[in-house]
């Protein structure tokens, strides 16, 4: 290989050529290089990138998350970028496609040495992790990766790598010859007839041009009508802008109204839920955050161009005391079938979940949700996510913690951030079946009972239901569907799926899946279901209609057929 650029640093030699770049590091010292843009790194026509590496993760920053492997760009926004998350998830960011943004749960350890090979070509990203290949996946759409930015290698801004770093090589994909195999084709839309369920239509049922809508919860009520709740007129999935949103459908579904705004406060309003009372009130419950309110977003110096900017001018007009207040989950009440609601008020000392509580047949409310283990800042439990259990009589004004902490199995709760969101239903022997989102490597969702009304709850099991987050509904004739988003694009693809239980939830039918909604990216989910007069479903979800399109308010309605 011709060398034209060369620079030694510990042991370190950089080669760049018109046909590949590689930078080797035989010492292993997590370092970092920038390296000027030269058009011979551009790879209009694909890569094949090889990185041998250890990564210590406890090392990875909290805030920023993730460690640089390499990147073309000043950020992982910029070209092409490839990261180590602090929990062994393996990022890819690609410019131009979709998904630009592939999370893959690798389950990389702490300090053990990888090699990994990706292959970006015109219709794939082929991931190959130790010579096996690992979350590969198709996307829509053409890379782009004529930035003039420098090559980073290694540590970039905050996103320090440290551990030993021995090998980068990128070199163009028609030097190259693929290995055999690759994932399957991107999924268009899903089957009509499947092996337990037939689709009758998948649409939109909200488009804000040019905004994002996120996180519904549906609830078909008792006059027949549906109410659909989420946030809506959002710029991104974290902003400050978020609002409490409201359609209703007269006709099963079929049609719907345009959105109404319930709740709008001074920061972000988001995750709502709904649940209809025997004698017909209705409560929406939903919580406020100011997840966008990074360190970083506070002290960047950004251009009026950047949606940010704005961002900062309506931050920077909220009073501390203000914005301190607004942060809480909270509640709003209907007595007229959502045509009117009462101002929120904030729930205290509730767990949270974002499809809210459920009604249980003595006219209570149960909520199974999450927590933070409150922790002492650098504690070893600091970060550690609780599931609980609360219960409510009063349309959630008050509320009893039935249990304070769901139980693990195999010490899986013993790292941070790794239960969320959970789902609970009522069995008519009055056994409460729970499903949990799990962030561990395998990523399916956890699975708990109890038989004393919550006050106990069994270790939380694994399924077979990869996906995020639950929401169970019970069918006329006793069987179970839960719904959930799939933001990893094999074994299938992205999108919305359903199993099903014959069984109460002792078991689920996983190898009878249900396809709901395929997709060409990973923003999407929280589908939440209600069951139609007829026994037909009809499951509500977000996702991006188009390839470049925000996130929209869709459905799909269904039909359980054996």
């Amino acid at each position: 290989m011709p060398k034209i650029m060369m620079t030694m640093l510990a042991a370190l030699t950089t080669v760049l050529s018109a046909q590949a770049f590689e930078w080797e590091n035989p010492g292993g010292e997590a370092l970092k290089l920038a390296v000027p843009h030269d058009p011979a790194y551009a790879f209009p026509g694909g890569f094949e990138a090889t990185v041998r590496f250890a990564c210590d993760l406890d090392k990875i920053g909290e805030r920023s998350n993730h460690a640089n492997l390499f990147c073309k760009g000043n950020n992982f926004q910029d070209g092409y970028c490839v990261m180590v998350r602090k929990d062994g998830a393996l990022l890819v960011d690609i410019k131009g496609i979709e998904p630009d943004y592939y999370v893959f749960p690798a389950g990389f350890e702490s300090m053990r040495e990888y090699l990994l090979e990706i292959y970006v070509t015109p219709e794939f990203v082929r991931i190959f992790i130790d010579g096996q290949e690992r979350g590969s996946y198709p996307y829509a759409g053409e890379f782009d990766f004529s930035n003039s930015n420098p090559l980073h290698l290694g540590s970039l801004g905050g996103y320090t790598f440290a551990g030993r770093l021995p090998l980068v090589r990128l070199e163009p994909l028609a030097g190259v010859k693929l290995p055999p195999g690759g994932p399957s084709e991107m999924l268009r839309e899903a089957p009509r007839h499947q092996a337990r369920a037939e689709i009758l239509w998948t649409r939109t049922i909200c488009r804000q041009e040019d905004r994002y809508i996120g996180w519904p919860t549906v609830c078909r009520l008792r006059s027949g009508d549906i109410i659909a709740v989420f946030s809506g007129d959002r710029e991104a999935h974290v902003c400050p802008f978020g609002k409490v949103q409201l359609v209703r459908s007269k006709d099963g579904g079929e049609t719907w109204s345009e959105p109404i705004t319930i709740a709008n406060g001074p920061i972000d309003d988001r995750d709502a839920g709904i649940v209809q009372m025997p004698d017909g009130t209705l409560l929406v419950t939903y919580f406020t955050s100011t997840a966008y309110r990074t360190k970083k977003f506070i002290d960047q110096k950004l251009p009026r161009d950047d949606p940010r900017y704005w961002w900062q001018r309506h931050d920077e007009k909220i009073p501390d005391d203000t914005r301190r207040k607004a942060l809480g989950y909270y509640r709003m009440i209907s007595k007229d079938d959502g045509h009117t609601w009462s101002k929120p008020e904030k729930m205290k000392d509730l767990s949270h979940t974002p499809h809210g509580p459920v009604l249980l047949s003595d006219g209570s409310l149960l909520q199974l949700g999450r927590t933070f283990k409150a922790a002492k800042p650098g504690a070893a439990d600091a970060g550690r996510t609780i599931i609980s259990a609360w219960r409510s009589t009063d349309l959630g004004a008050s509320w009893v913690c039935l249990c304070p902490e769901v139980p693990d199995i195999n010490g899986e709760n013993s790292k941070p951030h790794m239960f969320h969101e959970p789902n609970a239903i009522e069995l008519p022997d009055g056994t409460l079946v729970g499903l949990v989102r799990y962030h561990g490597p395998d990523c399916c969702l956890r699975q708990t009972v109890s038989t004393d009304g919550g006050r106990t709850w069994s270790p939380m099991k694994q399924t077979e239901m990869l996906g995020l987050p639950p929401h169970i509904v019970r069918l006329p004739d006793g069987k179970l569907v839960n719904v959930y988003g799939r933001r990893y694009a094999q074994p299938t693809a992205f999108g919305e799926y359903a199993a099903i239980s014959d069984d109460g939830g002792a078991t689920w039918d996983v190898e009878n899946e249900v396809i709901l909604a395929p997709c060409h990216n990973g923003d999407l989910g929280y589908p939440s279901s209600c069951v139609l007069a007829d026994g037909t479903i009809l499951t509500v979800y977000y996702q991006p209609p188009e390839a470049k399109e925000k996130p929209a308010l869709m459905a799909t309605k269904w039909r359980v057929t054996k």
